[in-house]
C-alpha cells in the first residue's frame, strides 16, 4: 500500500481514536457525577453551608456542563496554589471535593465550621485575588444552608 493509499486510513484511525477517547470522557464524567452524589448524601446534615464561587458550588460547577475539563483542574489548582487556608477546608465543607483530594486533613468543628470557613475566606482573599484565573475574579463566600 502506498502512502498515499494509506492517508485516508490513518485519518479514519485518527477519528477512531478520537472516539473512543471521547466515550471514556463520557464514562469518566458518569463515573465522577455518581461519586458526587454519593459523597453530597453522605454529609447531609452535617454541612449547614456551601461555599460558592461565582455564585455556585464546587458540585455545580463540576456537574454543570459550563466549564470544560481544564478549568475545573484550573479551579482545583487555583484553590491548592492561592487559596490555601480554604483548601485545607475544602474536603470537609465540600463533599464533591473529596474526590479529587481525598478526606479532608484539618480538624473541622462541624458546629462553628461557619466562622472557621469565613476567617480561611478572609485569609486568603488577597492571595487569591491575584491569580489571572477566571476563578480569582469570581466572588467566592460561605453561604449557610
Amino acid at each position: 500500500m502506498g502512502v498515499a493509499e494509506r492517508e485516508p486510513q490513518l485519518h479514519l484511525e485518527k477519528m477512531v481514536i478520537a472516539a473512543i477517547l471521547e466515550c471514556f470522557e463520557d464514562v469518566e464524567s458518569l463515573i465522577v457525577a455518581e461519586k458526587v452524589q454519593s459523597a453530597q448524601k453522605s454529609a447531609e446534615g452535617r454541612i449547614k453551608g456551601q461555599l460558592l464561587i461565582g455564585g455556585k458550588s464546587f458540585t455545580e460547577i463540576v456537574e454543570g456542563h459550563e466549564y470544560c475539563r481544564s478549568d475545573i483542574q484550573s479551579l482545583s489548582t487555583h484553590i491548592r496554589q492561592k487559596r490555601t487556608p480554604v483548601a485545607r477546608l475544602f474536603p470537609a465543607i465540600e463533599p464533591a471535593f473529596r474526590i479529587f483530594w481525598g478526606p479532608c486533613k484539618e480538624e473541622m468543628d462541624m458546629e462553628t465550621n461557619d466562622e472557621q470557613v469565613a476567617e480561611a475566606l478572609a485569609m486568603d482573599h488577597a492571595n487569591g485575588v491575584l491569580d489571572g484565573s477566571i476563578w480569582a475574579s469570581m466572588e467566592w463566600k460561605w453561604q449557610k444552608k
